[in-house]
C-alpha cells in the first residue's frame, strides 16, 4: 500500500495536479520499492516534516531525492 500510494502522488505530480509545487527528475530505472525505501528514509531523517499531510511529504521528500538539475545561465 505504501508502495501504491508514493506511486500515486508520483503520478499526480507528473499529471500536472501537483507540479506547480514539485519537479521531478527520475533516472532511468528507477523502481517503486526504491521510492518506498527512500521516501521512509527521507522522514527518518526529517521527522520535523511528520506533521505535513501524506501528499505534500511525499512530495516533498520525491522533489528533494529526484530534485531536477539546475540550468546554468550563460
Amino acid at each position: 500500500m505504501c508502495e501504491g500510494y508514493i506511486w500515486g502522488v508520483q503520478d499526480t505530480i507528473y499529471a500536472g495536479h501537483l507540479s506547480e509545487h514539485f519537479n521531478l527528475c527520475f533516472p532511468e530505472g528507477v523502481s517503486v520499492t526504491q521510492f518506498r525505501l527512500q521516501t521512509i528514509n527521507f522522514m527518518e531523517k526529517n521527522p520535523n516534516l511528520l506533521h505535513f499531510a501524506a501528499e505534500g511529504l511525499v512530495g516533498r521528500a520525491l522533489s528533494e531525492i529526484y530534485a531536477c538539475p539546475k540550468k546554468e545561465n550563460n
